[in-house]
This record gives structure tokens, C-alpha cells and sequence, in this order.
């Protein structure tokens, strides 16, 4: 997995961090972005339009599923990108990137399985699994979002900095973990979805379409969305 090795020993450490004192709060406020110590990210520019056997669906609506009005996704985040793809045997994906420079606890990616209860879906078979295609293997989190007849299998995850992260803990130690070494690190949120009702063969078309995309891009660009090996 592509994250920052957080030791066990430390965990009972960063807790009682997150609990402390304001001085503590203090020293786990960094002023130094890690965003500033990479290329900028421009998302409309960085995922390309056209893919292995996918290309972008003009005709599909772009919205990300969040509670949010779009004045407060703005403030939130740095930059969002929602696109419908579409192969030649017709079967459609959706992507979802919503990338934010300064990830703290005033301004954070917003997770899908709380996002989608928000918007009247019914969330079932949560789970972590690995995404395959990919090398090295990625964990990444699945769920299934129901709402009247729409069942949307979901695929996503969260790269705090350079480390790839698959539940609310893990970001936040890895948060933690930045700001003792002097940095805000940056946040994306990366989710693909469908709307199919064979849902694990739903799962098995999101890890081709996610791989091909991934195998598109260049290593560094790669990096933004997986973090580093």
C-alpha cells in the first residue's frame, strides 16, 4: 500500500496529540503547504479525456454527489472534476476527484459514505478490498449506494500527501504525521461508480477502468492520485 509506514507505537502518541493541550494544537499547526513543494495540479488537464477503451461521454451530466451547495464546494475545495466515461460496448463509468490543498480539520474531502446518506441513499456491503490491474495492489474501499431504483456501486479512496488511505483513522494519523514534520499535506478524494445492478462484476469493471486510467498517466502524475510505493 502507498502510504507513509506509521509506526503502532505511535498511535497511542498522536491520540493523545489529538486530545491535547492548545500547545499541542499549536505544534500540529504547520504553516508550510506540502502542495507548494509539488507542480501544480490541474485536474481538467491531468486526467485525459480518452483511455484504453474509454472515452468521455459528452451527452452524460457532470455533478458530484455531495450535500454542498456549489458556492461551498468552492471554499472547500482546491479544484473538482466529475466526467462520465464510455466504451465501445456501451457500459459507462463515473469519476469523481475533488482535490483539496490545505487537508485540516477546517477543510477536508468529503468521504461517499457519508456524502450519499446525506443525498437519500441507503449505503450497504461496506468493505475494503484490493484494487486489481493495478501494480502494486492498492486497498481501496467499496460500498453500495441504493436510492428508489438506482443501485450504484461504489469504488473509492482518499491520498493524504503521498499516502494512499482507505478509512477516516488512517487519514488523520497520516495528517498527524505531516504536521510533525512540518507540513499541511494535501488531500484528493478518488471515486469511479456505475449504476449496475450485477454489483461484484460492477466492482471487477471499476478495477479495469480504474488501472487503465492509472496506466495512462505519467509516474508523477500517478503519484497525486495513489501516492508513492
Amino acid at each position: 500500500m502507498a502510504q507513509l509506514k506509521i509506526n503502532p507505537a505511535l498511535t497511542g502518541i498522536v491520540a493523545a496529540l489529538m486530545l491535547g493541550s492548545a500547545s499541542a494544537a499549536y505544534i500540529l499547526h504547520p504553516d508550510e503547504l506540502l502542495a507548494d513543494t509539488k507542480p501544480d495540479l490541474q485536474l481538467e488537464t491531468a486526467i485525459p479525456k480518452a483511455f484504453g477503451d474509454w472515452v468521455l461521454d459528452t451527452n452524460a451530466p457532470m455533478a458530484v454527489v455531495d450535500p454542498l451547495t456549489a458556492q461551498k464546494l468552492q471554499s472547500i475545495y482546491t479544484s473538482t472534476l466529475s466526467r462520465t466515461y464510455v466504451n465501445k460496448s456501451g457500459q459507462k463509468m463515473m469519476l469523481s476527484l475533488a482535490y483539496v490543498k490545505k487537508h485540516s480539520d477546517e477543510g477536508s474531502v468529503h468521504y461517499p459514505n457519508v456524502c450519499y446518506p446525506a443525498q437519500g441513499f441507503n449505503i450497504s456491503r461496506q468493505h475494503v478490498s484490493d484494487l486489481n490491474g493495478v501494480a502494486p495492489s492498492h486497498p481501496v474501499n467499496r460500498m453500495l449506494a441504493e436510492a428508489g431504483g438506482r443501485v450504484e456501486p461504489v469504488t473509492y479512496w482518499v491520498t493524504i500527501g503521498d499516502s494512499m488511505t482507505v478509512t477516516g483513522m488512517q487519514a488523520k494519523l497520516t495528517q498527524l504525521k505531516y504536521g510533525m514534520s512540518g507540513y499541511v499535506a494535501d488531500g484528493m478524494l478518488f471515486r469511479v461508480s456505475s449504476i449496475d445492478r450485477d454489483v461484484d462484476s460492477a466492482w471487477q469493471k471499476q478495477d479495469k477502468f480504474v488501472a487503465d486510467l492509472l496506466n495512462s498517466l505519467s509516474p508523477e502524475t500517478r503519484t497525486r492520485f495513489v501516492g508513492k510505493s
